[in-house]
């Protein structure tokens, strides 16, 4: 077993360089406090470090290309890391279960945040997000200590289960460019108050189990698709929907289960049938 500081070598025995940590190559080396990689090395594999639960500190090269999945999986003693600028690739649930981790800063290399790459990181409040990432896949950051977040203009997607279970999340920016957000995206969080950008498309239970306080759309909005249990099992006090240039569209069930004391609804609308609005005064 190896333990305490690891230094890999920039060179094995026979003088041929380090460019990977291949897959399994550290895996639940549970001595190892800390690691140093040298700059020879653009990749290092899956699972390659995970579950190294006493690693605290880990050295990336300038070089490094990609981390794939799980390769700092359960490393539970991992407070920080700097990712290179030349990054390119994270790997599904890189960081997922690091549970001291309390940053991360995403370098613009990076176009997408891959499904659980932080799930369970649930000392983590500060991300920085620059504006080439695309998409947040399922999971990415669900069930962290997020208490508020700015999404990058660029961003097109948000996945689902995103940003579930975060439950000291209460502010969140939305950026204009955001096309879609899936189901349960930001179910189970502490969001009191949030605008959707214009063109936005809300998928069912996106916003579930939360206690809004205010919901409202950008006043230029052009179309919003809000599907079915929007709202589902919110505690929402007020919503409040600005004036539209065109109809706002509300499918079967959208505001399903929810205790609303004041929704007033803008004109025009258009509501498809079987629409259910229990306990909401208009």
């Amino acid at each position: 077993p190896v333990s305490g500081a690891l230094e890999i070598p920039e060179k094995t025995v026979l003088g041929i360089p380090v460019t990977a940590i291949g897959y399994d190559a550290f895996y639940e080396q549970e001595g190892i406090t800390s690691v140093e990689i040298p700059d020879s090395v653009i990749e290092i594999g899956f699972n390659a470090f995970s579950y190294c639960t006493a690693l605290e500190s880990v050295r990336l090269p300038d070089g490094l290309v990609k981390i794939d999945s799980c390769a700092f999986a359960g490393c539970e003693s991992l407070k920080e890391i700097s990712l290179p600028g030349n990054l390119q690739e994270l790997g599904s649930m890189v960081f997922t279960d690091c549970l001291s981790l309390e940053g991360i800063v995403i370098p613009e290399s990076v176009t997408t945040i891959p499904m659980c790459s932080f799930r369970n990181c649930t000392a983590l409040k500060e991300v920085v997000l620059h504006s080439n990432i695309k998409a947040i896949e399922m999971e990415a950051f669900s069930n962290t200590a997020l208490e508020k977040i700015t999404l990058p203009e660029g961003l097109i997607d948000i996945y689902e289960w995103a940003f579930s279970d975060c439950a000291s999340l209460k502010e969140v920016i939305l950026p204009d460019s955001l096309e879609t957000i899936f189901s349960m995206a930001f179910a189970y969080t502490a969001i009191e108050e949030i605008t959707i950008p214009r063109n936005a498309k809300i998928y069912s239970t996106a916003f579930s189990g939360m206690n809004f306080g205010r919901y409202s759309a950008e006043p230029q909005i052009n179309f919003i698709f809000v599907r079915p249990s929007f709202f589902a099992f919110s505690a929402a006090r007020t919503i409040t929907f600005s004036t539209f240039s065109t109809a706002i569209k509300l499918t079967s069930g959208c505001l399903f289960a929810i205790s609303i004391a004041n929704c007033p609804l803008p004109q025009p609308i258009s509501i498809l049938t079987g629409l259910s609005l229990p306990k909401i005064s208009l």
